[in-house]
């Protein structure tokens, strides 16, 4: 039997999670790169059904069974509470915490040259880069739905 890749699951994407010091306010962002996600981005039809350019909506799935996160999982509330350390191993999925994504291997992007400003400049630098605004997990079928925009 050969091992085929599934079609729909196709894409690599970074999630970027957002941490503020608490003491100096100082934001720090966490990459962790997922291969094989299936990433849906609406682009045609925001812009035609709101004539707003910048209303490009996306959902990402992240299959147990088929994504390859290249570090662990941990609920946003157990995230939240390690230290700033620790969160470098893992990553979280929060709509909570101005956590986003982009398409592609962006990890190697310096965040902290571009400060407060790293979202922006990564919206501006990368077609598809979508604040995380909800997410869903499924048990049926194990995964999460990332929902951006």
């Amino acid at each position: 039997m050969i091992d085929m890749p599934d079609p729909f699951y196709n894409k690599t994407v970074t999630v970027w999670n957002r941490h503020v010091d608490s003491i100096w306010e100082k934001e720090t962002w966490f990459p962790a790169v997922i291969g094989n996600a299936r990433l849906l981005v609406s682009r045609g039809n925001n812009i035609q059904n709101s004539g707003n350019a910048a209303a490009d909506s996306a959902r990402l799935h992240i299959s147990d069974e088929i994504s390859v996160p290249a570090k662990p999982y941990l609920p946003p509330e157990v995230w939240g509470r390690l230290q700033p350390d620790e969160k470098k191993a893992y990553f979280t999925l929060d709509s909570g915490n101005e956590s986003f994504f982009t398409e592609g291997n962006t990890s190697g992007v310096n965040a902290e040259e571009y400060g407060d400003g790293f979202f922006s400049f990564m919206k501006e630098n990368y077609s598809n880069c979508f604040r995380i605004t909800s997410v869903d997990r499924f048990e049926i079928i194990p995964h999460f739905e990332v929902w951006g925009k």
